[in-house]
């Protein structure tokens, strides 16, 4: 009976898991670590999992993608020093070494956005690598790390526009993924 009851809770907790993250990258066994890349769902425009500390103040979604983006992206403004235009998202990650792979689609309109990877442990924010462009057509980026991590640790995905005392501008990011190699 014991038997039966641990495999039952063995089977729910891996079928749970594997809904927590179920994009597939197309042609490859690896799994996008970020939910709702692409800030839509079932064609609506959606911004869920995506965090950002200022009350939504110049982000919204776009009805502009790059190929294969479906219906809507990610639209971010800089904000007035000393406030940053941004959207991250929090993984908890396992202990140990690993490859990871960061990349998104990204379209400039007047500005110049970026993407990082950062790494929280223990209240402290690190940037691991960023990835800036200015491109005004949309245009795919990527960054490669290896990062060790402890228990507790966390990786960030984060997606900023930056800050400006003078010009403004937008930047449209979309089909966003972190892979573990």
């Amino acid at each position: 009976m014991k038997i039966r009851i641990l495999i039952l809770f063995a089977a729910l907790f891996f079928s749970s898991c594997t809904k927590q993250h179920p994009l597939m990258i197309p042609g490859s066994m690896h799994v996008n670590l970020i939910q709702n890349g692409s800030f839509e769902s079932a064609g609506n425009p959606d911004l869920s999992h995506w965090y950002s500390d200022y009350p939504q103040a110049g982000d919204s979604v776009l009805n502009d993608t790059p190929p294969g983006g479906g219906f809507w992206s990610l639209r971010l403004e800089p904000q007035w020093l000393p406030s940053e235009g941004f959207r991250e998202q929090a993984i908890a990650i396992g202990p140990g070494t690993g490859i990871y792979t960061l990349s998104c689609w990204i379209k400039n309109f007047n500005w110049t956005g970026s993407m990082s990877l950062r790494l929280r442990r223990a209240g402290i924010t690190v940037t691991i690598g960023q990835v800036t462009n200015s491109d005004s057509v949309w245009t795919y980026i990527s960054r490669t790390d290896t990062v060790t991590t402890l228990p507790m640790d966390t990786l960030i995905v984060h997606l900023s526009d930056g800050s400006t005392e003078v010009a403004s501008g937008w930047t449209a990011y979309d089909r966003v993924s972190l892979i573990r190699n």
